[in-house]
Formats: C-alpha cells, structure tokens, sequence
C-alpha cells in the first residue's frame, strides 16, 4: 500500500484527500475511506463549489460525517476554502466541538470557480 510505504521510506506528512471529484459527486463511504489510513492530515472542503463539469458538493449532513470521523480516526483536518463563505462554515463546527483548535487552513486562491489570488480576496 502506498501509505505504508511512504511511512516507511520518509518522514512526510500525509495529506489524504476526502474531496472526491468535481462533477461526479463520490458515496460518502469512499470519501471517508481515506481517514481509515490514519493519515496525518485530511482535507475539509468546507461548502460547494460550482465548475464548468458540475457543482462540486459539500453538503451540511458529508462535512457533519467527515468531521466526526476524522474525530474518531485522530486525524487532523487541514480546511480548504475557495470562497470567505466556507470560513465561516468550519467556525460553526468549532462551538459543539467537532472541530479542535490550532486549525489549518489553505486559502485555494486563484481557481476560476472561488476567490481571485489577490490581497483584497483575503482582507
């Protein structure tokens, strides 16, 4: 398996992904697969976006299932937004504790379907 060999030849940090693929929304089943390797990191795509091959879906009911489980596997999410809507949509999950503090966030700028990579995007 290639995540037994990465950590068996390297120090990396494994980043799996539970994204899927845009316009062919995967069975939350094989989204969360992913976290049953026990990576160090998993993606939380933290709303929907809307591409050229369909919309990209992040329903409330898959972030509330991944967010619970990668509680139940210790693994940490790092939080994906392409839109300043999805900050505010990982904070709610911070108050019933779904989600535990220092979180990490990637900022995906630059996507012709979210934020321009631009300063101001960011402020």
């Amino acid at each position: 398996m290639v995540a037994d060999r990465l950590r068996a030849e390297t120090d990396a940090i494994l980043c799996l992904t539970t994204s899927g693929i845009p316009g062919r929304n995967l069975p939350l089943s094989e989204r969360l697969a992913s976290l049953e390797l026990r990576p160090e990191l998993a993606s939380f795509d933290a709303g929907s976006i809307t591409t050229p091959a369909g919309v990209f879906l992040n329903s409330p009911e898959s972030l509330d299932a991944l967010a619970r489980r990668a509680l139940e596997t210790g693994v940490k999410l790092e939080f994906e937004y392409f839109d300043a809507g999805m900050v505010a949509t990982c904070l709610r999950y911070l108050e019933p504790g779904l989600l535990r503090p220092p979180l990490h966030f990637q900022f995906v700028l630059g996507s012709p379907f979210g934020m321009p990579a631009a300063a101001a995007a960011l402020v």
